[in-house]
This record gives structure tokens, C-alpha cells and sequence, in this order.
């Protein structure tokens, strides 16, 4: 029998094992891979059927609510600000047409981010269907990483700017007033939350705006109000609806040459459904025209719909939930809000943040749990080892070795061979 060195038998030994060290590597790093894309790019865990809009709802008769100006008349009841899947919101411009009527509006505002599509699309919808109940204001969302502007009666989109200068924003506000419509600056509590490099109020009114809206969901700008009030600009509410979700305000308007109404009235008339160019004329003429309910909770009812689970995302489980173990080794962040144009605010110099002490707990649980397994398996096939030759000693001899030269005697395993060969 050739004699073969201690060090050959350790490379012997030690090969196979690098290889399956290696082998394993490379599968975790492709899981890993395969992992992190599906977890940032996941299906929608439901598919969704049929919204349902079943209720009537009026904030003064239903809702015992108050306008915040009691003394104030009106006709109009009025949403400046919402979203249809024409942008980022959930809802159809149908859809979003049936929540304003069921909630009491009988003016709607479509204002998607940087597009006009929605609002025509609902316009449409609401002149053959619904011209009873509801009239459609064309309008966008001007939309980037310094302002949120709502233009309203507007024929053409503005062309939106990723980082507009003063410049910029003055000839955007200058183009919408050419077209006829007016601006409204939206949501400054929440610009100032996401980072974005708003110019002042008094520049704001200093290049053209003519509304500031003083909320958004169940949050009321209380000092932008009495800033705006005190300074002769024109205040407005609006939900930023996206979703469906209840709704907190409802902005009233004075709609020139229409019946005007005081809030206790309302349950004894039906208003007229005013015409978008009325409502946006009057808004244009006179600042004091509008006046708002506002409430913290809200109307009782949201926007439902039936809901299965998505099959893709149910397949894909197992890849989430592993993408999701080795996300948590790092962040990748821009230092600003998605901007509706190209990208996120920032997204030139994203922030990236890796976790060391994550990644080197990770490597030293995995070189253990390897470490582990490999002792289990030398110790097992020892073991399974020593069993083939005793049962080989058994065959040859009739009976178990007691001494290790015999246990171990080279020509031990013939026997069993020989079977085998059989």
C-alpha cells in the first residue's frame, strides 16, 4: 500500500470542504441578489375588484358639522385638491367622482401631479353621467422639489421642473393666470416635513399666488390661515385625497350668479351644480369668496373594496421575506421626496448606509453554522465508517472485532465488497 504524507491526507481532507465552503458562498450571494430586487420591487399583495361607495353623506345635515365662518353664504361645495390613478392615487376618475358625490360635494377639482389627463377624463364621465349631481374643475398638481402648487382652470398642462428657480415658479404661476385659471399653493406644513426649499409666503404673494390651502387630511395650517387672512389672500381646503380614506374638510364657495344658502339652510334646498368656469371666475374675482368646514375625524365612511390575495405574491414569499433579512445590512436613501418628475429629490447623491456590525454578526453566525455542520457531518460518516467495516468483520468472521488492528485491518471491507459486486 503506497504511503501518502500527513499533508497530502489534510489536503485531501481540507479540498472538499473548501469547495462546499465556497459553493455555499456563492448560493447565499445569488439568494442574497435575487432577494434584495424582488424586495424592492414586490407585486401588490392583493388584487382588488369592485370599489364600494354605498353611502349619502352631508357634513351639515349628517354630520351636525359647522362651517368655520357661520355667518358665511354659499352654494358651492367644493374639493380643490385630489389624485385618480392618473398619478399616484387609488382611485379611477369614476371612482373619485362617486366618493365626492357621496360625500356632498357638488364641485370636484381633479388635480393629478404634473398631468391634466385625470381631469379630462373625469369632465368626460361627469358630463354624461353625473352632470346632476357633480361639475368637473380641469386642474394638475405642479409638482417638484420646491413647491406643490395647485392650478386650477387650466386648458393646457404646465410643463413641469425638477428644481425650478424663482424664475420658474414666477412664469408658471404667470401661465396658468394666462390660461385663465388661479393657483393655489398647497400643503405648506407637509413641504416643510419633506424637505422641500419653499420660497416664503410673502414671495409666494409677491409672484402671483392667489389661494393658500390651509389643510390637508386632518391637519389645519391654523397659522397660514391668519397669516393669509391678514394679508388679503384667499384661503381653501382641501383633502389631497388619494385613496378613498374619510374625508376632513369641505371647502364653500360663493359661486357668483346662483342662490347663495347660510349653512342652516342646507337640509331644506338642493344646490345647483355650479359650472367649472363660474366657480373658477369667481374664485379669480374675489379672494373672499370661500370660507370651509373642518374636521379632526372626519366623515364615517372610506372608500372599500373587495380584495384577494395576489397569486405572484404569494409564489414570491419566500424571496420577500429573505430580501427583507439582507436589505436590513444597508439603506439606500435620497435626501428628498419622490419630485414627480425624474426621480427623488436628491436622487443625484443618494445616501447609502451599510450596517457593519449587522454584516459582521451575519459572517460569524454563518462560518459557525458551517463550522457546525461539518463537524455533524465528519462525526456522522466516522461513524457510518466504522459500521461498514465492522459489519465487513462480521461477514468474514462470524463474529464483531474486539480489537482495533481488526476493526481496521485493510482487507476488512472485501467481503462486503464482494456482495456488493454481486
Amino acid at each position: 500500500m503506497a504511503y501518502i504524507s500527513r499533508k497530502k491526507q489534510f489536503a485531501y481532507c481540507i479540498a472538499p470542504v473548501c469547495l462546499r465552503f465556497w459553493l455555499t458562498w456563492i448560493i447565499a450571494t445569488f439568494v442574497a441578489i435575487v432577494g434584495i430586487l424582488i424586495y424592492n420591487s414586490p407585486p401588490y399583495p392583493y388584487s382588488f375588484g369592485d370599489v364600494i361607495i354605498n353611502w349619502n353623506y352631508n357634513p351639515i345635515t349628517n354630520g351636525g358639522f359647522q362651517p368655520f365662518d357661520k355667518n358665511f353664504q354659499f352654494n358651492a361645495i367644493f374639493e380643490p385638491h385630489s389624485h385618480t390613478i392618473y398619478s399616484d392615487g387609488q382611485l379611477t376618475p369614476e371612482q373619485l367622482i362617486q366618493f365626492y358625490i357621496a360625500n356632498g360635494f357638488n364641485v370636484l377639482a381633479v388635480t393629478d401631479h404634473n398631468t391634466i389627463q385625470g381631469a379630462l377624463e373625469a369632465q368626460k364621465i361627469a358630463q354624461a353621467k353625473y352632470s346632476d349631481k357633480i361639475s368637473i374643475v380641469i386642474g394638475e398638481e405642479w409638482t417638484n422639489c420646491r413647491v406643490h402648487m395647485g392650478f386650477l382652470g387650466i386648458t393646457e398642462e404646465v410643463p413641469p421642473i425638477k428644481y425650478p428657480t424663482d424664475d420658474d415658479i414666477k412664469n408658471a404661476i404667470s401661465n396658468v393666470h394666462k390660461q385663465g385659471g388661479i393657483v393655489i399653493y398647497n400643503h405648506i406644513p407637509w413641504s416643510y416635513w419633506a424637505g422641500l426649499d419653499q420660497p416664503t409666503k410673502e414671495q409666494l404673494v409677491d409672484w402671483g399666488i392667489d389661494y393658500f390651502d390651509i389643510t390637508t387630511e386632518s391637519i389645519l395650517d391654523l397659522q397660514t390661515l391668519f397669516w393669509a387672512q391678514e394679508n388679503g389672500i384667499g384661503i381653501i381646503a382641501g383633502n389631497d385625497e388619494h385613496t378613498g380614506v374619510p374625508i376632513n374638510e369641505w371647502s364653500l364657495v360663493a359661486v357668483q350668479g346662483l342662490p347663495l344658502y347660510n349653512y342652516t339652510q342646507i337640509g331644506s334646498v338642493n344646490l345647483t351644480v355650479p359650472s367649472p368656469s363660474a366657480l373658477v371666475q369667481t374664485l379669480s374675482q374675489n379672494r373672499g369668496s370661500t370660507n370651509f368646514i373642518f374636521d379632526a375625524i372626519g366623515a364615517p365612511y372610506a372608500a372599500s373594496s373587495t380584495m384577494t390575495s395576489n397569486p405572484k405574491y404569494t409564489f414570491l414569499t419566500p424571496w420577500l421575506l429573505v430580501g427583507g433579512v439582507f436589505h436590513s445590512f444597508f439603506s439606500l436613501r435620497n435626501s428628498g421626496p419622490y419630485s414627480f418628475v425624474k426621480g427623488s429629490c436628491g436622487d443625484d447623491h443618494p445616501v447609502l448606509t451599510i450596517y457593519w456590525t449587522k454584516i459582521a454578526a451575519s459572517v460569524g453566525w454563518f462560518l459557525f453554522t458551517f463550522v457546525l455542520a461539518e463537524t455533524i457531518r465528519y462525526g456522522i460518516g466516522k461513524l457510518s465508517h466504522r459500521f461498514c467495516v465492522n459489519a465487513a468483520y462480521v461477514l468474514s468472521h462470524g463474529e464483531p472485532s474486539r480489537k482495533r488492528e481488526e476493526f481496521t485491518d485493510e482487507h476488512s471491507l472485501t467481503p462486503l465488497l464482494d456482495i456488493w459486486n454481486k
